[in-house]
């Protein structure tokens, strides 16, 4: 009997101990239902509440329980279905705006989930994560979704406005420098500048070459200039359709003008911040040699004639 009471007795002990454990570990901290821990700082009940389609901003550290991992600085996040239970969107959603608290959650889920990496932070013992965060900001999912397709509506007519536009760039620009070259089925113009008597370029074949690409105003936003000549393998789809067209219409030694609309360019996508959507532009090239393609064929190509995928 002395035996049952001592094995209930530290059993007891041993439970209160690891509870006053927990309790100092998170000491202030509050548990969710959900597994993570929470601590606020201002609560503005009567503010707007955070849910599922709003779009929030938010200031925020993360950090362990000592160390700062990314220091204070805004970031905007469109609020959506938990990606795990006990996650960052559930416990934004318990938050109005103006709100400032602390969240400890699991570091490993958080990590996997957000950074997509499932050894983060090896070295931390205590495999906790503290979410320091203030909602600065709340638009409710409707207005969200009102703004969304207002932008989206701007966005599809300045496109239509510019590819409605494109043929008469063009045609003043073939007006203007008395362009006499026909075009071909696709659109490109091709103006021999000297002819070559090297060997024809042709699909499958290795080419170098050299190339300024400019817009039609002859503003240049890309050169070999300087630099070696690029190299490509004809028919390979590793360029734009108007490379591999007008490539394909030189010898070795010869050069010329490339005149292309952008549906053999960059057409509604653009390139980047360098070549706006349905933009027609020219490339001068000078194909400088013609040669067999080896089995492993050169990736370089310059920067104004890559693919548009």
């Amino acid at each position: 009997m002395k035996n049952i009471f001592t094995r209930i007795f530290l059993f007891t002990l041993l439970v209160l101990v690891a509870g006053a454990f927990t309790s100092c570990k998170h000491k202030g901290f509050k548990k969710a239902d959900e597994g993570y821990y929470y601590k606020f700082y201002v609560q503005n009940e009567d503010s707007l509440p955070v849910q599922d389609g709003d779009l929030v901003l938010i200031m925020h550290t993360l950090r362990t329980v000592d160390s700062v991992i990314m220091s204070v600085y805004p970031m905007q996040l469109l609020i959506r279905e938990p990606l795990f239970e006990g996650d960052l969107y559930t416990a934004l959603c318990t938050m109005h705006k103006g709100d400032s608290a602390t969240f400890i959650m699991n570091i490993d889920s958080f990590a996997y989930y957000y950074f997509h990496d499932d050894n983060f932070m090896p070295e931390l013992k205590e495999r906790e994560i503290y979410l320091d965060i203030k909602v600065d900001e709340l638009m409710p999912a409707a207005e969200f979704e009102k703004m969304r397709a207002e932008q989206e509506a701007a966005y599809n007519a300045e496109m239509e406005r510019l590819r409605l536009a494109e043929d008469s760039i063009l045609n003043d620009y073939i007006m203007k420098n008395k362009i006499k070259a026909t075009p071909t089925e696709s659109g490109l113009i091709y103006i021999k500048k000297k002819s070559g008597t090297g060997v024809k370029a042709e699909n499958g074949k290795l080419v170098s070459v050299h190339y300024t690409g400019k817009f039609l105003d002859g503003e240049v936003f890309d050169s070999s200039e300087g630099k070696e000549p690029i190299q490509i393998v004809l028919g390979k789809g590793s360029v734009i359709p108007g490379w591999e067209e007008g490539i394909a219409l030189m010898r070795e030694g010869e050069k010329g003008l490339l005149i292309l609309p952008s549906k053999i360019a960059y057409a509604e996508r653009g390139a980047g911040n360098v070549i706006p959507p349905y933009t027609p532009i020219m490339f001068d090239v000078e194909l400088i040699k013609v040669e067999d393609a080896p089995a492993e064929a050169p990736a370089a190509m310059p920067d104004g004639a890559e693919m548009a995928e």
